[in-house]
């Protein structure tokens, strides 16, 4: 884990969400635009999340998430930021920090952490 992490402001809640990640920068040339990946959350806050993967992304890739919650029959579709990468056992953590965006669920998502 990195000092970003232990820098998040929201409380974090330990949940196993579906996060999908599509690729929407074209700017790091290890990742292919349009490309989704489906992961997990380890934990989520109002400002950020941790979600474990399989590989690395780069970090400073600004990123397009779509956040499935268990018991709410929304999708959350939201804008982030990699912050950092550490690999574990199950594979690789990232962390992400979330952008306030005008098309994006932000207000909503905020909404459940108060």
């Amino acid at each position: 884990m990195s000092d970003d992490d232990d820098r998040r402001v929201g409380v974090r809640h330990i949940r196993q969400e579906v996060v999908h990640v599509e690729i929407v920068s074209t700017s790091h040339d290890r990742l292919d635009m349009g490309e989704v990946i489906s992961c997990a959350t380890v934990d989520v806050s109002s400002t950020g999340l941790q979600i474990t993967m399989d590989h690395r992304l780069p970090e400073g890739a600004i990123l397009d998430l779509c956040v499935e919650l268990k018991g709410i029959p929304k999708q959350f579709f939201l804008t982030a930021e990699v912050r950092w990468n550490q690999t574990v056992n199950e594979g690789v953590r990232v962390g992400f920090k979330i952008f306030d965006g005008e098309q994006t669920d932000i207000d909503t998502w905020t909404g459940l952490f108060i």
